[in-house]
């Protein structure tokens, strides 16, 4: 009975819950050379209660045995342009003396949560409304 209990739910969170993921982007440059690029996707381990607003299309088909998580990793060019307009941070150094100087500038956007649902020929993005406060 506990079995049956226990699959039950299992089953309707699945039907319920969508699958959330985390976009994170990080990149260096130094002397005006960029350095350093990296673009982060990957499952959330929470799941977001709040309202969805759309964010953008991705024009991809999913291939048949492609899953989600490696969709959006080769989409990951899509989904910057998608995110670009979110919260950024920028941090900047300099030093310089008569001979020489240096140069770091860091830009990082803060972690956005978005869901993704596929038609027949695109992908739908979705990132879910922060709470004014």
């Amino acid at each position: 009975m506990a079995k049956n209990f226990l699959l039950l739910i299992f089953f309707v969170l699945l039907l319920q819950a969508d699958t959330e993921f985390i976009f994170s982007y990080k990149l260096c440059v130094e002397n005006a050379q960029a350095v350093n690029e990296q673009i982060y996707v990957s499952r959330a381990m929470t799941i977001t209660n709040t309202q969805k607003k759309f964010a953008c299309k991705i024009n991809k088909k999913i291939k048949k045995n492609e899953t989600i998580l490696k969709y959006l990793r080769n989409n990951k060019q899509s989904l910057l342009k998608c995110f670009q307009k979110n919260t950024k941070y920028i941090n900047s150094f300099y030093e310089g003396n008569l001979k020489n100087s240096y140069s770091q500038i860091t830009i990082k956007t803060a972690p956005i949560r978005f869901t993704v649902k596929f038609n027949n020929d695109f992908a739908i993005i979705d990132t879910f409304k922060t709470s004014a406060k």
